[in-house]
C-alpha cells in the first residue's frame, strides 16, 4: 500500500482540479469536528470502523451536500466541509467491485452484515475511489483536494 501511495494525505490546492464533494462531520469520541477536519487534511488515511463499512474501509465523502449534512447531524457541532477530487482519480463503481469480489476464491465478499471487502479489491486493482451512488469511499487520500484558502 505504501509503495503505491495509499499512505498519502490530501493535497492543498488554489483551486479544485475536478469534482467538488462534501464531508459531514460532528464531534465524536472526544474529537471535535474541527479537530477531525484538521486530522483529515494532515494525517494519512483514517479508516472507517469495522462493521460499519458497507462500501469498504476508507474516507467517505458525498457528491450530495444534503447527504453530508444528514451525516453531520448525527452529533454535536455539526459541519459540512467542501473538498475536491482530483480529475485524474481512478474510480471503481461498487457494482464492478462486487463482480470482482465474486470472482475471487480466497476472500469472502463480506465478513459480517456491514463489513465488506471492497477496499481490498480497489487497492489491489489500483483504484483511488469506490463509488456507490453519491457516496465516494476514498482509498487514496492524495486524490482529495482542499483549498489553501480554507485553512
Amino acid at each position: 500500500m505504501v509503495r503505491n501511495g495509499y499512505n498519502t494525505i490530501p493535497t492543498p490546492v488554489d483551486q479544485y482540479s475536478g469534482q467538488i464533494v462534501y464531508r459531514g462531520v460532528h464531534d465524536s469520541d472526544g474529537v471535535t469536528a474541527d479537530e477531525f477536519i484538521e486530522k483529515l487534511k494532515t494525517t494519512s488515511l483514517m479508516i472507517s470502523g469495522a462493521d460499519s463499512s458497507s462500501k469498504g474501509r476508507g474516507a467517505y465523502f458525498s457528491e450530495d451536500d444534503f447527504q453530508a449534512q444528514m451525516h453531520s447531524l448525527r452529533g454535536a457541532n455539526s459541519k459540512v466541509t467542501e473538498w475536491g477530487i482530483n480529475s485524474k482519480a481512478k474510480v471503481l463503481d461498487i457494482i464492478d467491485s462486487s463482480k470482482m469480489l465474486a470472482n475471487l476464491e480466497n476472500i469472502t465478499d463480506k465478513n459480517s452484515v456491514m463489513d465488506y471487502n471492497h477496499e481490498i479489491v480497489g487497492i489491489l486493482s489500483g483504484y483511488d475511489i469506490i463509488k456507490m451512488g453519491a457516496t465516494l469511499n476514498v482509498l487514496n487520500l492524495e486524490v482529495v483536494e482542499w483549498l489553501k484558502s480554507s485553512r
